[in-house]
């Protein structure tokens, strides 16, 4: 799998607010013992998977005696102390990366034109001198530091100090070089020895503005990374909150002989990880919420995974299998008894997250300390219990690690890797692709879709091939017979991670998650995603701000009743963002589905950004986004009933916007849905041209009784589609009949795709109903095509039975909707998807229709709720 990263900058993902964004991650060279403990840490991803905006392979070697040259990109390089020369009595600066310094002596190195707000450091570097104590007994020795948010002389630094014995240090601070008052010495911790000549990774991250967030971390260049050793804030009157840029700091202590550090490569990207979308939909930043903790504290278990670990702790590999087992059912055990239950006792404390929840009672609330945990987990027993994060604390359950082992390969690189997971495409395991048209999940035009395996070249997922021959810098191959994955670039100095796990959590039983990221899952197509929950009479489990991405099919699934999804983030999964199946009372309330379907799926059976399908009742999505994904947006599909979709945005994806599809009773009101065209450049996302898509705003097919009121329709190849056939679903026929239509801006476009009914298309397949029988009620609507003529026709509608559509050039014509406008000219719509001040300004007794107080009442609590009794034309937006 791969994310598209010119997508990730044409849609504004990072928040940069006219700053340049910068995540600098630099690759450089030592080995650093890593403490004992760290063994038992979660281990960490790669650096965020953004666009580098600076970035160099190494500092210039050309520069010799001077300076380091110019990174490829960023801008660059300035010199505070001056540009120096290699000699030690110098100012300390000097070439190929190096920073020389005599005692007392001070090196830097910035990037002034790379200013970024909320940044993270990864570097590596190594101690390439470390000269003798000057005195007697042990030596200060010399500091290697990075900084963030640099504005004159005041930024936050993560210093490494090295003994003249090789003891090490880290710390962070806020330092002003002019005013000693206004800095503060925030944390420090001892790390061991450090190893003249070796290659080191140090990294640093400083996110937030009016409470800024600090992590720190050092550990060996090409080792797994540990969890931070160090998590803190700034609260002080003098915390630096504004954006700064970005650079490197050395100093030789006085009383320690000339030492010297060199810096060999870095890529600079912004922090967008776990940020909300820049639309203001979806999960908050990862760490920015905070959440109660229960007074009483033995309804409280911590997971730190410092603590030591026991046989009730999850273990990597424990639910690994081959392609002959089932992922999910009898073959996992469910280990519902711990192997020793801790005493009742206030904040108990265990190293996993699978080990809190066996020792989770009713009611508990389960508590996990900052980091990365690379856990796949199995809830079965009847629990009913709360995960949430360590108030300020990012949390990841992440299903990959660190590749390692590489060869050379002729011009390729190969690791050992021994998971072969199943690549069924579909739902049921063993199984294959299907032969019919439109039941088909991988396209021939992209046949790697349904493999699971996932791999990651510093945070960049590599797009897997079929063939050795076919690997490039920028795609992977796994030979499953051989056991080896091979890539196109050096992995030296690089982060390569793969996914070794297919799911987070696979539950039968309900509980509560809040603010925590789930990513990198390699799942199988029968597990549908990485968070799923199924069976089971329970019911009202809340899943809250949370971020779930990158996952190799999808991000949730949902088959239990009375789920609500609030303020969830569904991004670059693979197939679909999320799901449901065989429920009822599902809620999703600020939802943002983006950019799924990155592998290219077919748009049918199920891809895109989220399907609700086969017996969901009582379904409600308000306040949400469903947005360029790579196939449909939002899709309600085989008996959907009684459900309400209220006050969103469905825009920008590559097929139809928004599928209601053999389902009745519902109600689709005050959405923005438009611009669901093809993505230039990709095709559109199904095998054949016999299997054409769509490509409307609205569908409504083989759907009953459903209200569509003041919606926004526009931009589409077609804008709505209200269509009957004669299939037949689960021993059913659907009559597609008693639906109304109110209040909306329906505007066509003059499209190649669209030569026929501009706004309307309103189609009987079997020919034995009217159009009026198909939409019982037209009553207010703005019909807009760009001229009187084109497209030709400005609705479709069958006047007789028998007919399966009549084509009109006029409303009058048509003898449709007395109360509607037919309009041309310039779009009568705002930026925001709200009708023109002149359109709604001819609102009236003969144009509009009052919205009723039922259908108002649907929008209330929504960021643009309706008003009842007005004459509002589209939908509503602040």
């Amino acid at each position: 799998m791969r994310r598209h990263a010119a997508v990730t900058v044409q849609r504004g993902w990072t928040r940069t607010t006219g700053w340049v964004g910068a995540l600098l991650v630099f690759a450089l060279a030592a080995v650093l013992p890593v403490p004992a403990e760290a063994a038992a840490l979660p281990v960490a991803a790669a650096p965020t998977p953004y666009p580098a905006v600076a970035a160099s392979g190494s500092p210039s070697v050309a520069a010799v005696g001077t300076l380091w040259g110019k990174p490829t990109v960023g801008g660059a390089y300035g010199y505070p102390f001056g540009t120096g020369t290699r000699t030690e009595t110098g100012t300390g600066l000097g070439d190929k990366g190096l920073l020389r310094m005599k005692p007392a002596g001070r090196a830097a190195v910035s990037l002034p034109s790379v200013i970024q707000r909320d940044v993270a450091i990864n570097s590596s570097f190594n101690v390439e001198r470390l000269g003798a104590s000057a005195v007697k007994g042990v030596g200060t020795g010399v500091y290697f530091a990075v900084q963030a948010r640099r504005v004159g002389q005041q930024y936050y630094r993560a210093i490494v100090q090295v003994q003249t014995n090789g003891s090490a240090t880290l710390s962070v601070d806020r330092f002003y070089e002019t005013d000693s008052s206004k800095t503060a010495f925030l944390e420090k911790v001892p790390l061991g020895t450090l190893t003249v000549g070796k290659q080191y990774r140090l990294e640093f991250e400083v996110e937030g503005a009016s409470v800024p967030s600090l992590r720190a971390r050092l550990y060996a260049s090409g080792g797994s990374a540990p969890e931070w050793q160090i998590q803190t804030t700034d609260n002080g009157a003098h915390r630096l909150s504004a954006p700064g840029y970005i650079g490197f700091w050395g100093l030789t202590a006085s009383n320690t002989n000339f030492s010297s550090v060199r810096v060999s490569a870095f890529v600079a990207r912004t922090i967008v990880d776990g940020q909300a979308q820049a639309s203001g939909y979806g999960a908050p930043a990862l760490g920015s919420t905070t959440y109660p903790v229960p007074a009483d504290r033995t309804k409280v278990i911590w997971v730190d995974p410092k603590v030591a670990r026991t046989a009730d702790d999850w273990k990597p590999g424990e639910f690994l299998f081959d392609a002959q087992h089932e992922v999910v059912g009898e073959t996992i055990p469910c280990n519902r008894k711990p192997t020793k239950k801790l005493p009742l006792a206030a904040n108990r404390t265990v190293a996993s997250l699978s080990g809190a929840i066996k020792q989770a009672n009713d009611g508990d609330t389960i508590i996990v300390k900052g980091g990365v945990y690379h856990e796949q987990i199995t809830v079965c027993e009847g629990k009913r219990f709360t995960i949430q994060p360590e108030n300020g604390a990012k949390v990841w359950l992440d299903g990959s690690r660190a590749l390692t082992g590489w060869t050379k390969a002729g011009t390729r690189w190969s690791a050992p890797w021994s998971h072969r997971f199943d690549g069924t495409p579909g739902d049921t395991w063993g199984g294959s692709d299907s032969t019919s048209l439109g039941w088909q999940f991988v396209n021939s035009a992209y046949p790697m879709a349904a493999q699971p395996e996932q791999v990651y070249l510093d945070g960049v997922q590599l797009t897997q091939v079929s063939t050795l021959a076919a690997v490039t810098a920028s795609s992977f191959y796994f030979d499953r017979t051989a056991g080896r994955i091979y890539i196109g670039a050096d992995p030296a100095n690089r982060a390569v991670r793969s996914s070794d796990l297919q799911f987070a959590f696979f539950a039968a039983t309900s509980f509560d998650m809040r603010g925590i990221g789930i990513r990198n899952y390699a799942t199988s197509g029968p597990q549908q995603a990485a968070i799923s929950f199924h069976g089971g009479a329970d019911r009202g489990q809340r899943l809250t701000d949370l971020i779930v991405e990158d996952n190799a099919v999808g991000g949730v699934q949902i088959s239990k009743p009375g789920t609500v999804l609030t303020n969830v983030t569904l991004r670059y999964n693979g197939r679909i963002g999320g799901g449901s199946s065989q429920t009822s009372d599902l809620t999703l309330s600020n939802v943002s589905a983006t950019n799924n379907n990155t592998e290219w799926f077919n748009r049918s059976p199920a891809a895109g950004g989220f399907k609700a399908t086969r017996n969901v009742n009582r379904l409600v999505v308000r306040n949400s986004e469903f947005s360029d994904n790579y196939a449909a947006g939002l899709w309600l599909d085989e008996n959907v009933t009684n459900f309400t979709l209220a006050s969103n945005n469905i825009e920008r994806n590559s097929e139809t916007g928004l599928t209601v599809e053999l389902s009745d009773g519902g109600a689709v009101v005050n959405n923005v849905i438009r611009n669901n065209v093809g993505v230039k450049g990709r095709g559109a996302p199904h095998n054949v041209a016999g299997d054409s898509a769509e490509d409307a705003g609205l569908f409504l097919l083989g759907t009953s009784n459903t209200k569509i009121w003041n919606n926004t329709v526009t931009g589409n190849y077609r804008a709505v589609i209200v269509r009957k056939d004669s299939r037949v679903w689960d021993g059913r026929t659907f009559p597609a009949t008693g639906n109304s239509l109110r209040n909306n801006i329906i505007a066509g476009t003059a499209s190649s795709l669209n030569p026929w009914c501009a706004a309307l298309c309103v189609e009987d397949k079997t020919r034995t109903v009217t159009g009026a029988e198909l939409v019982v009620d037209i009553q207010g609507n703005a019909f807009h095509r760009p001229t009187a003529t084109t497209p030709t026709y400005v609705v479709g509608f069958p006047k007789k039975a028998g007919n399966t559509i009549q084509y009109f050039r006029t409303l009058t014509e048509a003898g449709i909707d007395p109360l509607g406008r037919e309009l041309t000219g310039a779009l009568p719509v705002q930026a925001n998807g709200k009708a023109s001040v002149s359109l709604q300004s001819q609102a009236g007794a003969t144009f509009g229709s009052p919205v009723d107080s039922s259908i108002a009442a649907l929008t209330t609590g929504t960021r643009s709720p309706l008003v009842a009794g007005t004459r509002t034309i589209g939908a509503v937006r602040p």
